[in-house]
């Protein structure tokens, strides 16, 4: 018996309903007209979560956010055209964070395509080497082997996109609309479709050992040192190579957003303070490693990359995905193997080593926090890192803290106290861009049910105040700490600076707004205190209420510079000028 359907819709719910099975509970949609079938597959299916997004490049970002919390692929729906272009710059953050995305596109037909036609552009390859599969599902058709192609697809799409954003672009004719027949289907075929149960393919060929080489090149090492980057990494890993640090006498360089930075136990030899103690010779003369460990991407301070840049030392890059995370280039081995099953498989075989060395490194890391704590002291908040500092240590205990690109997430390197709150920390460092940083943290709250809070530049969030919107109409409880330096203050340590033509104008770009009025366009709860007891106060007050709150503290760029070259210099001459044998 045959069934009268319309093939777009036939052909686009069983894809949707084959992510489902897989484990796909999340999509955000954007409006259009060519992607209805997508889009009217995925509203009529009830075991996934559908996010309605008006602009598609916020969608993305906040697709991103819900992965980078799940750490499972969320699917992303767009109309043909322009509307695809704007994924981009989310994929290319997903593509180098290995955040998993299905972005599904729909096309206009191949007839269409190099005529002229409304919405038409080149879409398929178009992420080209920023993603890691593309795909065409070609146009509908309702035949068995069709429909055991599109199962197919479908399950390829999702175990690739368990590393990374993958695309499949889905070329649609008119009637759009279910209810438009065009097209039949055998009974049989549809039952034979609808029951297919399919099994994950893990796609994951990482190493399951460790070398004997490289067993043997870190036996020989006497001053190993490991440096933990950020990534998507879990308490098994923190308590893996915290083990691992004490049982082979090695330093822990925790990055600013390293998964270590602020939760799990057994940090005894982990440094939280390397980005500023790399000022002191004194202290390189101590940490001078003979072997790197390197875990993670890729340093964030421009000082511990230029350290590693100096060293003529062999590093050892462990990467699930044998992905490169060093920019010097300097790494002597790479391994594509899980973090946790090194360490545990190293902590099996290495032998133990003095740790008198950590323990004079640790020395070093308490004298610079001591520091930092007594110079931040006599400041006020209009100092950047006096901000950073006070925002962590008033956060309460087991939140999440989205801190932004540029000058927010250095400061947070630099300047957050060390803390053992259990703070899960997210950033967007893949590319490090500052659009959709709003968009992002949207989605981790929304995905979340612990208290979020983003820490973030002015421009940044003028950057994504679409991402208001969304926030608004799902009531998401988000709050936004904005340091308003009225314009692009992380310019002012650049080379750059020096130039008295054009700085202003074309890199510090002072925007004058009044940030107010944005959030009461949008009902947020607004405050901008002057004072560090007014902004203590706004945090408490935000903590104990819903929906979208910002907190708004005009800071000074220029001054914030100045603070920071002064506690760099004071702190390497504290460093130096200790007496270290008492």
């Amino acid at each position: 018996m045959k069934i009268p359907v319309n093939n777009n819709f036939l052909f686009t719910s069983v894809f949707v309903e084959t992510l489902v099975k897989l484990g796909v509970k999340n999509v955000c949609i954007s409006p259009g007209s060519r992607n209805t079938p997508l889009s009217l597959a995925f509203a009529e299916n009830k075991k996934i979560k559908k996010t309605i997004i008006l602009d598609e490049r916020s969608s993305a970002f906040f697709a991103l956010g819900i992965a980078l919390r799940t750490k499972t692929p969320v699917a992303v729906v767009t109309t043909s055209g322009s509307a695809v272009a704007e994924l981009y710059p989310a994929i290319t953050e997903a593509f180098n964070s290995r955040v998993p995305l299905l972005i599904l596109t729909a096309d206009r037909p191949p007839e269409l395509h190099g005529k002229g036609a409304n919405q038409t552009i080149n879409q398929e390859s178009i992420f080209d080497k920023n993603i890691l599969a593309s795909f065409n599902a070609g146009l509908p058709k309702t035949d068995k082997t069709s429909l055991q192609k599109l199962l197919a697809l479908a399950l390829k799409a999702y175990s690739l996109s368990l590393e990374g954003p993958v695309h499949v672009n889905f070329p649609l004719r008119k009637p759009l609309e279910p209810w438009s027949t065009n097209a039949f289907v055998e009974e049989k075929t549809l039952k034979s479709i609808s029951n297919f149960t399919p099994k994950n393919r893990d796609t994951t060929k990482a190493r399951t050992q460790i070398p004997v080489a490289i067993i043997n090149e870190i036996e020989k090492a006497q001053n190993i040192l490991i440096f933990s980057g950020g990534g998507t990494f879990d308490q098994t890993f923190n308590n893996a190579i915290s083990r691992l640090a004490l049982k082979i006498g090695a330093p822990v360089i925790v990055d600013a957003y390293s998964p270590l930075k602020f939760r799990g136990s057994g940090r005894n030899n982990f440094l939280f303070n390397t980005a500023g103690l790399l000022h002191s010779q004194n202290f390189k003369d101590v940490l001078k490693p003979d072997l790197i460990l390197h875990f993670g991407n890729a340093p964030t301070s421009s000082t511990v990359l230029n350290y590693f840049e100096e060293l003529n030392t062999p590093k050892i890059l462990i990467n699930p995905y044998g992905d490169v995370k060093d920019p010097s280039g300097k790494y002597s081995s790479l391994l594509k193997i899980d973090p946790v099953i090194f360490c545990n498989g190293l902590l099996e075989k290495a032998g133990k080593k003095n740790s008198e060395r950590v323990k004079l490194l640790k020395s070093f890391d308490k004298k610079a926090e001591n520091y930092k704590e007594d110079f931040l002291a006599k400041l006020n908040i209009t100092h950047e890192p006096k901000l950073i500092f006070e925002t962590i240590k008033l956060l309460p205990d087991n939140v999440n803290l989205f801190v932004s690109n540029s000058m927010p997430v250095r400061d947070l390197d630099y300047f957050a106290p060390a803390s053992s709150k259990r703070i899960t920390l997210f950033t967007n460092r893949g590319v490090s861009g500052i659009d959709g940083i709003t968009s992002t943290a949207a989605g981790i709250a929304y995905s979340s049910k612990k208290p979020t809070f983003l820490f973030t530049g002015d421009l940044a969030f003028l950057h994504d105040l679409n991402a208001l919107q969304t926030i608004v109409k799902y009531n998401i409880d988000l709050t936004i700490i904005i340091s308003d330096n009225n314009g692009g203050g992380i310019f002012r340590l650049l080379p750059v600076a020096k130039s008295k033509k054009h700085f202003e104008d074309i890199f510090i770009t002072p925007h004058n707004l009044d940030l107010s009025k944005i959030a009461k366009a949008f009902g947020a709860k607004y405050f901008s205190p002057k004072t560090l007891s007014a902004f203590e106060k706004a945090i408490i007050t935000a903590r104990s209420e819903n929906g979208l709150k910002i907190i708004r503290v005009e800071t000074n760029s220029k001054l914030s510079t100045e603070t920071r070259q002064e506690y760099f210099t004071k702190l390497s001459r504290a460093i130096d000028d200790a007496d270290w044998q008492n």
